[in-house]
């Protein structure tokens, strides 16, 4: 999934703004694959994010995990602007199905954090947010 985004941001020559990055500080870090940095500091933030597990319980769990490392970065106050997770689900359930359920709940979990979401396909959405100017 990086591959896809770090080639859809070189096509519209984005791909010079956003590096792999550590955001960190002295006790907490998390790496992310597309950072932009303004005075060396994280400022717009694109994460693709898989949760097609074979098991409903995995995509909650999977969710869960970087919903927990947002938030503790957002409460050491480490993100200086927005995220995007830019998000692939199972691709074979319908309705009703456990995984396709858990995919719904997690995504309403990341959105509860501030995390903004994209389908990994919606390529004008993903590219909107990565090309937006830094104020």
């Amino acid at each position: 999934m990086e591959k896809g985004i770090k080639r859809l941001l070189e096509q519209e020559n984005l791909g010079k703004r956003y590096h792999k990055r550590k955001v960190q500080d002295n006790i907490y870090s998390v790496s992310f694959p597309f950072v932009e940095e303004l005075n060396q500091k994280a400022v717009r933030v694109i994460k693709p994010l898989f949760l097609g597990q074979a098991d409903s319980t995995a995509i909650i769990e999977h969710g869960g995990h970087w919903r927990l490392k947002v938030e503790q970065l957002q409460k050491r106050k480490l993100l200086h602007g927005p995220i995007l997770f830019p998000v692939k689900g199972p691709e074979d359930t319908k309705a009703g199905d456990h995984r396709h359920e858990a995919f719904e709940e997690t995504l309403h979990s990341l959105e509860g954090a501030g995390i903004q979401l994209a389908a990994y396909e919606e390529n004008r959405k993903i590219l909107d947010f990565a090309a937006q100017a830094l104020h």
